[in-house]
C-alpha cells in the first residue's frame, strides 16, 4: 500500500510524527530508511534539563525527560540541517561524545550555559561547539536557578577555537573575562561585530583602558552594553579615574547602556561629552534609586541623544522555538559583593551593564496540539489534494487511470486514519502574538519561574492548583498576592509557575514572590504605568519581600566547630 505513494507524500505524512514514530517509520524497509533517516525539516534544537525540543517551519516536537539523554547523540546525527542550537544544561551533555557535533555544519545561532567554562572536562565539547564555521550569534548565558560563579572563566584558548569569521552578535554573562580575552575577541571580529553585550560579565577593573581601546577598534559596532566593572555613573568616578576612558573612535555606535551606581548629573554630562561619540542616538541608564530621572528632568531637553531609564530585574525572554522552556536568563545583574579572590579595587562602586534588547518585545508562538478529530483529517486531505494538484471532479477517459486515482485517494485517507490512531501528531504552528511576561522569585536556594499570559484566571504551580499546594499551613501565605490585590486583578491572566530547589517553606516564599512580580510586570507591559504603580505600592506597603528578593543565606559551617560560629570546647590547662 505504501509503495504507490510518492516520496513527497510520504515526507508530508512523516513531518507530523513524534521522535519514536519517526524512528519506527524509518525502519519499515530500506527505501524508507534512505528517505527518512535524515530529518531535514528540523531547524532548531533546544537541549534542557527536562528534555529536548525540536522545531521547524510549522511544527514542534518534545522529547520526554526519561529518554532525552539516551537520544541526544542519535537526534543530532539525524538532524544535519539544525540552524539554531541551545544547550541550557551542561550536565546533559557530559556523557555525549563531542564528535556528534561535527556533522552540524549549518548552525548559525548558539546559546549555551556559562557553566561550561567551570571545569576542564567540557573543553572538548566547547571546542566542537566553537567549530561551527557559519556562526554569527554567540550567547553565553547564566542559568536561572544558579548563582554567578567566578570560576566560569573564558580563556584565550577558547577564543582561538572559534572558527567562524562572521560573528556579529556576542553576549557574555555569568562569566569572567580579562582584558586580553576581550581584546582578542575584538581583534578577531573587528570588521563584523555589531552587538557586544557584556551582560552580567565580570571584567577586572585594572583592564579598563585595555578594554575600551579594544572596543574602539571595532569598525561596525552599533550596540554596546558596558560591563559592571568597567564603567558606571557614580560620584566616586572623579577620584577613581585620573583620565576618563573614551569611545570617540566608535563612529557607528548608536546605543549604549550604562549602570547608575550613585546618581550624579555632572558625571552624566562627562559621559556624554568626554566618553561617548557625538552620534549616539540612545542612552539607557539603569538606576536602582530612580533619582537620576528627577535630577536631570529639566536638562533632558538640552541633551541630543534620547535617554531612557530602565529596571534592573532579571528577565527571561523565551524564543518561540524553545517552547516556553528556556532556562537561560536574557538579562541579569552581577551584584556585589564580588568573590573574595576576584580582584576589584575598594573604590569601585556597584556597577552594572544592560542589554539593548530589554525594550524589545518577544513574540511568543503558541503551538496547539490537534486531537483525533475527523475535521482535522479532512483539512489535511484537502491540503494534500491541493499540493498534489489532485482534482476529484475531473473526468478520465481511461478506466485504469480512474481506478488508480480512486485507489490512491483511499490509500491516503487510510494512511491518515492509521496515523491518527497509532501516532502522536504535532499540529501546525499557529503564529499568535501572545501578551506574556516571564519573571522569577527567589528564597534561599529555591527558584520559582512564573510565566504570565492573557487568560481566564488559572494559576498553577508545577501543574497543581494553589488549593493543593503543601504544606497546608502556609497555603494562606502563598495566596497573599491574590488577597492583597483582589482576584479581579488576576481574572484576566493565566500564570504557570515552575519551582525547584530549596525546601518546602522556601519554595512557598519563592512562588509567592513570583506571583506578585508577574502581575506587576504584566500590568507595566500591557496595561498602563499608573495601574502598575498602584499594584506595586499595595504590595510594598504590605511586605517588601513580595517584590524584592531576600539576599540572606545560611552561613556555611567552618572546621573546628559544630557550626558557623560555634567552636568546640577546649582546655587551657
Amino acid at each position: 500500500m505504501l509503495d504507490i505513494l510518492s516520496d513527497d507524500i510520504i515526507w508530508r505524512v512523516f513531518r507530523y510524527l513524534d521522535v519514536k514514530s519517526r524512528i519506527r517509520f524509518a525502519a519499515v524497509n530500506t527505501t524508507f530508511y534512505g528517505l527518512l533517516n535524515k530529518w531535514e525539516d528540523v531547524l532548531c534544537c533546544s537541549i534542557h534539563a527536562n528534555g529536548i525540543t525540536l522545531s521547524g517551519e510549522g511544527f514542534i516536537i518534545e522529547v520526554e525527560h526519561q529518554h532525552s539523554k539516551l537520544l541526544i547523540a542519535q537526534i543530532l546525527k539525524r538532524c544535519p540541517l539544525i540552524r539554531k542550537l541551545a544547550i541550557h544544561n551542561e550536565r546533559v551533555m557530559c556523557n555525549t561524545n563531542s564528535s556528534v557535533l561535527d556533522d552540524l555544519v549549518n548552525v548559525d545561532e548558539l546559546h549555551m550555559s556559562s557553566n561550561f567554562f567551570t571545569e576542564c572536562q567540557y573543553d572538548p565539547l566547547i571546542k566542537s561547539l566553537f567549530s561551527f564555521s557559519k556562526l554569527h550569534l554567540l550567547h553565553i548565558q547564566q542559568r536561572y536557578n544558579e548563582e554567578k560563579c567566578h570560576r566560569n572563566i573564558i580563556r584565550e584558548q577558547h577564543v582561538e577555537q572559534l572558527t567562524s569569521t562572521s560573528l556579529s552578535n556576542i553576549k557574555l554573562q555569568g562569566v569572567v573575562i580579562t582584558g586580553s580575552v576581550l581584546k582578542l575577541f575584538c581583534l578577531k571580529y573587528r570588521k563584523t561585530l555589531e552587538k557586544l553585550c557584556l551582560l552580567g560579565a565580570l571584567v577586572p577593573s585594572q583592564d579598563t583602558f585595555t578594554c575600551f581601546q579594544a572596543i574602539n577598534s571595532l569598525d561596525r559596532l552599533i550596540c554596546l552594553t558596558l560591563a559592571p566593572s568597567l564603567y558606571s555613573i557614580s560620584t566616586t568616578n572623579e577620584a577613581f579615574f585620573k583620565s576618563y576612558p573614551t569611545l570617540k573612535s566608535s563612529k557607528m555606535l548608536k546605543l549604549v547602556a550604562v549602570y547608575v551606581s550613585r546618581p550624579d548629573v555632572s558625571q552624566l554630562k562627562l559621559l556624554l561629552q568626554q566618553i561617548l561619540p557625538s552620534d549616539v542616538e540612545q542612552l539607557m541608564l539603569y538606576d536602582e534609586s530612580y533619582r537620576s530621572a528627577y535630577q536631570i528632568d529639566d536638562e533632558l531637553k538640552e541633551m541630543k541623544c534620547k535617554i531612557q531609564f530602565c529596571r534592573d530585574d532579571n528577565i527571561i525572554i523565551d524564543s518561540y522555538w524553545m517552547n516556553g522552556k528556556s532556562e537561560l536568563i536574557t538579562h541579569t545583574l552581577w551584584k556585589p559583593p564580588y568573590k573574595t579572590n576576584t580582584f576589584l579595587p575598594a573604590m569601585l562602586p556597584e556597577w552594572y551593564c544592560v542589554l539593548s534588547e530589554l525594550m524589545e518585545t518577544a513574540v511568543i508562538s503558541e503551538y496547539s496540539c490537534s486531537n483525533s478529530s475527523r475535521v482535522n483529517a479532512t483539512r489535511n486531505m484537502s491540503q494534500l489534494d491541493e499540493f498534489t494538484c489532485t482534482d476529484h471532479s475531473a473526468s478520465y477517459n481511461n478506466e485504469d487511470e480512474r481506478a488508480l486515482c480512486s485507489l490512491q485517494n483511499k490509500t491516503l485517507q487510510g494512511m491518515f486514519e492509521i496515523a491518527l490512531e497509532h501516532f502522536d501528531f504535532m499540529a501546525l504552528s499557529v503564529m499568535v502574538v501572545t501578551q506574556s511576561v516571564q519573571v522569577f522569585g527567589r528564597k534561599k536556594t529555591a527558584t520559582a519561574v512564573a510565566y504570565c499570559k492573557k487568560g481566564r484566571g488559572l494559576i498553577k504551580v508545577n501543574g497543581r492548583p494553589l488549593e493543593h499546594i503543601q504544606p497546608e499551613i502556609l497555603r494562606i501565605k502563598l495566596q497573599e498576592p491574590l488577597l492583597i490585590l483582589g482576584k479581579e486583578r488576576y481574572q484576566d491572566v493565566d500564570i504557570r509557575v515552575r519551582v525547584s530547589g530549596g525546601g518546602h517553606v522556601a519554595q512557598i516564599y519563592a512562588v509567592r514572590q513570583a506571583l506578585a512580580k508577574a502581575i506587576v510586570a504584566y500590568y507595566q507591559k500591557f496595561v498602563d504605568e499608573q495601574s502598575k504603580k498602584e499594584l506595586k505600592e499595595q504590595l510594598v506597603s504590605y511586605d517588601r519581600n513580595l517584590l524584592v528578593a531576600d539576599p540572606r543565606r545560611r552561613e556555611p559551617k567552618k572546621f573546628g566547630g559544630p557550626g558557623a560560629r560555634a567552636r568546640y570546647q577546649k582546655s587551657y590547662r
